[in-house]
């Protein structure tokens, strides 16, 4: 089922939570909500799913205008942060209890629970306790209760939120398997960059109530539009074009020699920059120098800030065993492809 968010606004006393939010997500997508606390992507959650009613705007499911549609007919399912499960039931009873309030006969419930707990791999935990299972099994179990009802579109409020890293990372991974083999519409809330690069099809970027861009991840990523997208998906080397000195060779190889007319701002990777001795391109004239101004490990990655005279960059290298550190103070020559810059 394909859903068009057209025109999606909602305000609280004066106060715009959401303003004028158009997407298209085509049947079978699984669109990630990004943002920070506050920017409004719960909000358009709980508007999609009708427990909330907008503002303004229309929800059309293909095309059907569901924006006055109770939430028992959008044929939805929510996965909350928190699992919303009943804590006196046992793994059956809470994944079954979809079913067993629309009066469903014993045995189909059996069936249905079994067939959506083995999907979530968690058969033979049908007389468990809730309060007996991990945080990764209430997930899957939260999972399976959403599932068993069959919706039309599953959504996501940060549910992995709650989880350790580890874990986080295989049910984010179970996740979209489990939408993929199922081919269900989804969407998914979640202020984690990573999360929603490894998990989505689309990731529409949210602040202050407003969609500042919505695109494929390797997009959002590498050819950020603006200066918060680009902030928030962690990238450390945006440089404001006002303060590198046009006349400066620094300055001539970030643009590669062409006026950057109407942009403002440029994005250099860190993994982008090469480091070498100085001393092997004293010779190059071309070459640009920096000192080293700090270096930290992080995982297999050496991050260093470098100073250009009044500019700071950040370069990154992996990390060998055999590979010379660059100590503080130490100078070094840097390099990098014109191809690698991003203006915007």
């Amino acid at each position: 089922m394909s859903i068009e968010i057209k025109a999606i606004s909602k305000d609280y006393n004066g106060f715009s939570a959401l303003k004028a939010i158009d997407l298209h997500i085509q049947k079978g997508e699984l669109l990630a909500l990004l943002g920070p606390s506050g920017c409004g992507k719960t909000t358009l959650l709980r508007i999609i799913s009708g427990l909330l009613e907008p503002t303004g705007g229309e929800i059309w499911f293909d095309d059907i205008n569901v924006t006055k549609w109770e939430t028992q007919k959008r044929q939805t399912a929510m996965v909350f942060q928190n699992y919303a499960l009943f804590p006196h039931m046992s793994v059956e009873e809470n994944v079954g209890y979809g079913l067993k309030i629309k009066h469903l006969p014993k045995a189909t419930i059996r069936k249905q629970v079994d067939e959506v707990l083995e999907m979530v791999e968690l058969s033979g935990m049908n007389e468990r306790s809730i309060q007996s299972l991990s945080g990764g099994q209430k997930q899957r179990a939260a999972l399976a209760r959403a599932l068993i009802t069959k919706p039309k579109i599953l959504l996501f409020d940060e549910p992995l939120s709650n989880l350790d890293e580890k874990l986080r990372v295989s049910m984010r991974q179970e996740i979209r398997r489990i939408q993929q083999s199922t081919g269900i519409t989804a969407i998914y809330v979640t202020h984690d960059q990573r999360e929603a690069m490894a998990i989505a099809d689309k990731i529409a970027v949210m602040n202050y109530g407003e969609v500042l861009q919505y695109d494929r991840p390797e997009a959002v990523y590498h050819a950020p539009s603006n200066v918060f997208t680009a902030d928030f998906m962690g990238h450390v080397n945006i440089l404001p074009l006002s303060d590198l000195p046009s006349e400066s060779a620094f300055y001539r190889k970030l643009t590669a020699g062409d006026s950057p007319r109407g942009k403002s701002h440029l994005l250099l990777p860190p993994n982008e920059i090469l480091l070498t001795d100085a001393d092997t391109a004293a010779n190059d004239t071309n070459t640009l120098f920096a000192a080293v101004a700090s270096r930290e490990l992080i995982g297999n990655v050496i991050r260093y800030r470098l100073n250009l005279g009044s500019i700071n960059l950040y370069a990154d290298s992996l990390y060998r065993a055999s590979l010379s550190l660059y100590e503080l103070g130490q100078t070094v020559a840097i390099d990098f492809s014109p191809n690698a810059i991003h203006l915007f």
